[in-house]
């Protein structure tokens, strides 16, 4: 959790140095399309290894990105305080800083990326992984 919780911190303070008045939204956002993203990569390697691919209704993939928003939004707005987070991470170092900025966009990038890449194989290629 404590990845998550510094990717929360980030983009708090990203967003809040940009002016935008739903900093603390969008740091939830960000978690939550990350931990989703990241499922759904679990997901597929899964069904690369060990079962067919289901049919996946866009109501019940609806069900689950609200489910993990709530629980990130109450994580966030009542099991961790951002002074804390603060307090953590606020004097790090440039490059520390700068490598685990870095270490989260690549964990973004992949994170979409690879069931992309693994959907465009499997439909427009015609391979059958």
């Amino acid at each position: 959790m404590k990845v998550f919780d510094y990717i929360y911190y980030r983009t708090y303070c990203w967003y809040r140095v940009k002016n935008d008045p739903n900093h603390h939204l969008m740091g939830i956002l960000i978690v939550s399309l990350l931990i989703s993203m990241l499922l759904f990569s679990l997901f597929t390697i899964l069904t690369l290894f060990f079962f067919p691919m289901p049919n996946i209704i866009k109501w019940q993939s609806l069900v689950v990105l609200t489910i993990i928003f709530i629980l990130v939004k109450y994580r966030y707005n009542n099991l961790i305080n951002f002074e804390n987070l603060n307090k953590k991470w606020g004097n790090e170092s440039k490059k520390n800083k700068y490598k685990r900025g870095w270490s989260i966009i690549l964990l973004l990038v992949f994170s979409i990326a690879f069931p992309i890449l693994i959907g465009y194989l499997r439909h427009n290629v015609g391979l059958n992984i």
